[in-house]
């Protein structure tokens, strides 16, 4: 989110221009330097623009001391203009401090009503300097109320999620950015069964349904340490820390719980597990079992190691709502009528309803997600996420439609802080191998995933290129200062965060930071650079004899605001010599009707959810094998760069799908071949080509490649009918994590 600074004698030597190429690694266009001093040292302004936000690094600039949230107004008042804040009402959320950074945290609000996701944040250095401004990408455009009943909303807001005995819990207006103007909004939350938490949308004036958005992250006793396959299905006796009851496992941070499978229908959340008569909890692993009382102490023992690590190492503790600062830890999680939850999942405090957040551990088919400390890292780490960067799922990207690319670093942060925490970059162990040991891990952040080659488009794949970053940069500079860095970056994260942004941050993080030496930075910034963080775009360029995977986004953000674009674009470079080429696009779902649109020289064109969303010079529909030849009416546009979008028609009715899509090119090697002459305004008709087999299965119930992983926290989005049903239908999103590995 911003960029790093070199000292004022190498600017002074190499000239400003030069200086912001060396610093961001990418055009000169990126950084764009204001009002250098009278010395052409240092501008003592730098404008940053990433994929996701606006950044303007101040570079140190003295403040009065005292209160952070009068200062950083102060810097807003000096930067309005070049920030574009006049008339805009920002108001104070948190002061957040870590490793000598102060962060103020500030919400937009426009008529009265907070803008979803719209936040600006200051940054100041250890001596209380003002170091950067950050301003998440927001709609000017403001339409104002009025406001229509809020009965007819509640109503559909039940009835379009489709849970048994869903009722609404909460409702209040909101300001929506839709990513052409801020309305107000109606945001009612519907609650079905704990797995089933989710907000919709209705336009105020109008009363449509503009999006939904799950809601879901996903004395003594013995424990696994982390989980049975590390520790070689011995369990350990530990002490347990921070308890305040003598009888329940509750304590300082963690209240653990399981649930009573013969509840009401659902999970009814029970401690279970009761001290003996000497004040321990030694109860011995029982698997499979929805009676298990060693999960709750397993669940409470790994709660508490995570809070104490941020605690000790961040000096940052976990906070809730105001009357309470304990999580909800449980175990043995079921769904409605007792069903098996193969998944876990983080659900985040409802302080309107004064309810604290709650982890939640399936009791799945084989195994119990509640024995794997790595996950229980994980998704305690989504909590501490929560409250600092508050990062959203999604963001509604202008040029190139839906990214989930804040929901990938929130799933990075997570996976980072889980494996720091136990030194292994293999992730849950336990969980991936379904309980019978191997060498198998959910997620592998030693794996060297880059941006954007690497990327598809769902956020624990992509999270995977995140946390893998850090945890090379922990290879590299070790352990205390990678985590103070990667904590200290995710302070000032603006809530539509992209890898751009926080690859941007991480940087200029490293630079502010006392304990890091010039070694250390260079090797942050040298990271980044190697793993295409700085400046990426979620543009993946096509690699011949390479099948890239994908995934269509989820029905009611992709399906609905994001008119069926699917998160990825991508690109290709046609060579002189090219005779033809043959794109093939192979659904691994059931579901996945894809159309592709083309451009030459440009990405294809992102218009907002109206239907078909997508303008390009052409396209095809229920594309699978797509050629381009010199004699097509789309001609084989030689020596230029072709762009490709997918939109995927069939979202919203059969649900979330995955593909691949692979290119070939044919060469004459005609050494003496010239690239052709480019006329303009050719007249090409923008839906001529070549289709061939356009919507025939290819190798229909083809079996996906074997070494496919799954995913350790809930990520389905909350459209669906029956999320479980929706899991189930792609195999519990066994498939999304689609195993790329590029060793180093």
């Amino acid at each position: 989110m911003v960029c790093v600074m070199l000292d004022r004698r190498t600017c002074g030597r190499l000239g400003a221009a030069m200086c912001a190429v060396l610093v961001f690694g990418v055009a000169p266009g990126r950084a764009q330097l204001l009002d250098p001093n009278e010395d052409g040292l240092r501008p003592p302004m730098q404008r940053v623009e990433t994929s996701g936000a606006t950044v303007l690094r101040l570079f140190h600039q003295p403040v009065s001391p005292g209160d952070p949230v009068v200062a950083a107004r102060a810097v807003l008042a000096s930067v309005s203009g070049a920030a574009h804040l006049e008339g805009m009402d920002l108001r104070p959320r948190r002061v957040l401090r870590a490793h000598g950074v102060t962060v103020v945290r500030f919400d937009r609000y426009a008529f009265d009503l907070p803008v979803l996701s719209a936040a600006v944040n200051v940054r100041f250095d250890s001596q209380m300097r003002a170091e950067s401004v950050i301003l998440a990408a927001g709609s000017e455009a403001v339409e104002p109320p009025p406001v229509e009943p809020i009965e007819a909303p509640r109503a559909s807001a039940v009835r379009a999620l489709g849970w048994v005995a869903a009722r609404p819990v909460g409702t209040r207006l909101v300001a929506f950015d839709d990513g052409e103007i801020v309305r107000a909004t109606w945001e009612i939350e519907v609650q079905g069964a704990l797995h089933e938490r989710a907000f919709v949308y209705f336009d105020a004036r109008s009363g449509d349904e503009i999006a939904r958005k799950s809601i879901l992250r996903h004395d003594h006793g013995r424990v696994w340490d982390p989980n049975p396959v590390a520790s070689d299905d011995m369990p350990i006796d530990v002490e347990l820390q921070n308890l305040t009851s003598n009888r329940f496992l509750t304590g300082r941070y963690v209240r653990a719980q399981s649930c009573d499978p013969g509840g009401a229908g659902s999970c009814v959340p029970t401690q279970r597990a009761v001290a003996d008569a000497e004040g321990h909890w030694l109860y011995d692993p029982d698997e499979p079992s929805y009676e298990d009382e060693f999960v709750e102490t397993n669940l409470y023992h790994h709660s508490d190691v995570v809070a104490g690590y941020f605690r000790d190492t961040h000096a940052f503790e976990w906070t809730c709502c105001d009357s309470s600062s304990i999580i909800e830890a449980i175990g043995n999680y079921v769904e409605r009528g007792g069903r098996p939850y193969d998944n876990a999942f983080y659900s985040p405090s409802a302080c309107s309803r004064d309810q604290c957040a709650i982890m939640a551990f399936g009791q799945g088919n084989r195994i119990d997600f509640g024995y794997d400390g790595d996950v229980v890292y994980h998704e305690f780490t989504h909590g501490i996420v929560d409250v600092t960067a508050n990062l959203d799922m999604f963001i509604i990207d202008r040029e190139l439609g839906i990214s989930y690319e804040p929901g990938a670093l929130n799933e990075g942060y997570s996976d980072y802080f889980s494996s720091t925490i136990t030194g292994d970059p293999q992730l849950a162990d336990y969980v991936s191998s379904g309980g019978g040991g191997g060498e198998a891990s959910l997620r592998d952040l030693s794996s060297g995933l880059v941006c954007p080659g690497d990327l598809f488009g769902e956020v624990h794949a992509d999270g995977t290129i995140w946390g893998g970053a850090l945890w090379t940069v922990r290879e590299r500079i070790g352990a205390e200062k990678a985590d103070a860095v990667a904590f200290a970056a995710l302070l000032t994260l603006s809530p539509t965060a992209t890898l751009d942004e926080a690859a941007t941050l991480v940087v200029s993080t490293a630079e502010m930071l006392d304990a890091l030496d010039d070694s250390d930075r260079a090797a942050v910034t040298a990271v980044m650079e190697e793993r295409g963080l700085l400046g990426c775009r979620r543009i993946v360029p096509i690699e011949e004899g390479r099948a890239h995977g994908g995934y269509s986004g989820v029905e009611f953000a992709t399906g609905s605001l994001g008119a069926g674009v699917v998160p990825l674009h991508y690109s290709i470079e046609i060579p002189v010599d090219a005779t033809s080429l043959t794109i093939r696009i192979r659904n691994l779902t059931p579901a996945g009707v894809y159309d592709l649109y083309l451009k030459t020289g440009s990405p294809v064109a992102y218009i907002g959810p109206r239907t078909p969303g997508l303008i390009g010079d052409t396209s095809f529909e229920a594309a699978r094998v797509v050629a381009l030849r010199e004699g097509t009416d789309y001609p084989l546009p030689r020596c230029q760069t072709l762009y490709m979008a997918l939109r995927a028609t069939d979202l919203n009715t059969a649900g979330q799908s995955i593909y691949t899509i692979a290119a070939e090119i044919e060469r004459s090697g005609d050494l003496s071949a010239e690239c052709p002459v480019i006329m303009e305004d050719a007249g090409m008709d923008p839906d001529a080509g070549t289709v061939e087999d356009a919507g025939v299965a290819e190798d229909a119930g083809t079996e996906p490649p074997a070494d496919e992983g799954g995913c350790g926290c809930r990520i389905l989005g909350a459209g669906a009918p029956d999320p479980a049903s929706s899991a189930a239908g792609l195999g519990l999103f066994a498939l999304l994590m689609w195993r790329r590995v590029r060793r180093r």
